[in-house]
């Protein structure tokens, strides 16, 4: 059994090669684009301090792990993690990130997770074991006795929420809603991509009022703001993303993408002509049923006005007009959260 750090193109290939002996026989499970993941683990800009690994067992690649510090003090992290049924192996990797993160200094480790945003790559799979969605992790079930057996403990659950359109309680909404509209200086607008740059200032007000009292928090700018939305321009519809005011002041938002991961699977990870017809084919005769929730936040003083109540009126109101779209996801809500818990819970989505 050999471990070897990931370097050059050879050893990159290696990296992902994994894949194809750990998920030989999980029909459920959808390779991520090795482009997006290479995204993130080789550009030059703000990742130069990732370090990945490879075990090869006479030759064959059985194991993967990546580690990198955190924008939390002191916090480490550990993701893209994949290996076969094998402790030994897996507690080889375990322990290879973590020594390395030790020599910089890093004395806490949080894994599986992604050096950016939570809304990818973050977390082991231990509950529904469906088709993954775009950029989510999915792992066989002995991932969790790997991570366990080495000493790693849970930090917090996240959770992702479903429902069908029709099971809305729509009643519940509307009554809640005309309360909240009463106040005519609330305004909900959807997404327009015209206006993509004035769309971004107000987006990173929203997320950085709403996350600065999170340890983990770094300030969100317009132009990462920019970037994150051109990634997702395949997923994107505007009348699934909404956005509050108070007059002209934006106040909060909720944005939903298309799930478009059932037809991503022709790709096998990899960007190639005949993935990219199979996967246009696929989403003209079979067009994405489900909206997917990735990110909800408002304003803390305009917290407990029914804020959250007009953007998903919105939401739904746009849904339900939509021939396509059947299902409405909502993805990591940490169990932390008991308002948002709650309130999916009174909307009648059920834990997916």
């Amino acid at each position: 059994m050999e471990c070897i750090e990931v370097i050059s193109t050879s050893d990159i290939k290696l990296f992902h090669l994994v894949i194809e002996t750990v998920y030989a026989s999980e029909k459920n499970y959808i390779p991520h684009l090795i482009e997006d993941v290479e995204a993130i683990l080789s550009s030059p800009k703000d990742h130069s301090n990732i370090k990945r690994w490879v075990i090869l067992d006479n030759g064959k690649p059985v194991g993967r792990i990546a580690a990198f510090p955190t924008l939390t003090l002191n916090l480490g992290g550990l993701g893209f993690f994949e290996c076969i049924n094998d402790e030994s192996i897996a507690h080889k990797l375990f322990a290879t990130g973590i020594n390395w993160l030790n020599e910089q200094g890093i004395t806490k480790v949080q894994a599986p997770i992604n050096r950016g945003e939570r809304d990818k790559y973050w977390g082991l799979l231990i509950h529904g074991f469906t088709p993954n969605n775009y950029q989510e992790n999915y792992n066989p079930v002995y991932y969790k006795r790997l991570f366990e057996t080495y000493g790693f403990v849970p930090d917090f659950n996240q959770i992702t929420y479903r429902i069908d359109k029709n099971n809305f309680d729509v009643q519940r909404i509307s009554r809640l809603y005309n309360r909240v509209i009463q106040n005519s200086n609330f305004r909900f607008n959807h997404f327009d991509i015209r206006y993509m740059e004035q769309f971004a200032i107000d987006f990173a007000t929203i997320y950085n009022l709403a996350w600065q009292h999170k340890a983990e928090h770094s300030v969100l700018s317009k132009e990462r703001v920019l970037e994150l939305f051109k990634e997702m321009k395949p997923v994107l519809q505007d009348n699934l993303i909404w956005m509050a005011y108070h007059g002209n002041e934006p106040i909060g938002f909720f944005v939903n993408i298309l799930e478009i991961n059932y037809a991503l699977k022709y790709f096998k990870g990899k960007n190639s002509i005949l993935g990219a017809l199979q996967y246009f084919i696929k989403r003209k005769t079979n067009p994405p049923d489900t909206s997917r929730g990735i990110v909800f936040g408002i304003v803390p003083q305009y917290q407990n006005k029914g804020i959250d109540v007009g953007l998903i009126y919105h939401f739904h109101q746009a849904v339900i007009n939509d021939k396509h779209i059947r299902y409405c996801t909502m993805s990591w809500i940490g169990d932390f959260n008991i308002k948002m818990n709650s309130l999916m819970e009174s909307l009648g989505a059920e834990k997916y």
